[in-house]
């Protein structure tokens, strides 16, 4: 795990240093990650490089090795932003797995050193089962369609911002 944090926060370094042009032509070539996070599974999508679309990437294991599988994803990806569902109950409300959430972020944070943004999740996962049963999802591909639901709706959020 440390050879993570000194691998990301070296890359943190060099993305800051190169100023604010270069980091206007990286956005423009880094993808965001999207998770649904569980604490048995994790879901994970990308967007594509222009950050518009989200796709369901895959379903990790919430154990000691996720960190690990993170950080080749995003190497290999060009991760330069992450997107954590936020989840809250029927009133808004923080519940039992928030706690666990805002544990998961600051492990990231720490470990990668990159921006996350909270979306509301709001029973993603029942809305991706929904489109399981209609377009044969793998069942195992249930929480990456949900990180897809997740992201997209983040990006929409966020091309509504810059076009205002």
């Amino acid at each position: 795990m440390r050879h993570l944090r000194i691998f990301f926060t070296t890359l943190k370094i060099q993305y800051q240093k190169k100023g604010f042009c270069a980091s206007i032509f990286l956005m423009n070539n880094g993808r965001f990650l999207g998770i649904d996070f569980g604490t048995k599974r994790i879901g994970l999508a990308i967007s594509d490089e222009g950050g518009s679309l989200a796709f369901p990437k895959e379903v990790v294991l919430n154990n000691k090795n996720t960190f690990e599988r993170l950080a080749e994803v995003i190497k290999q990806e060009n991760i330069l932003e992450i997107v954590v569902g936020e989840s809250l109950d029927f009133d808004g409300e923080p519940n039992k797995v928030t706690k666990e959430i805002e544990k998961f972020i600051s492990g990231l944070k720490e470990t990668f050193g990159l921006p996350i943004h909270k979306q509301k999740e709001f029973l993603t996962s029942v809305e991706a089962r929904r489109y399981k049963n209609d377009n044969k999802i793998e069942p195992n591909r249930v929480d990456a369609s949900a990180a897809a639901l997740i992201l997209q709706r983040y990006l929409d959020l966020r091309a509504q911002q810059e076009e205002r």
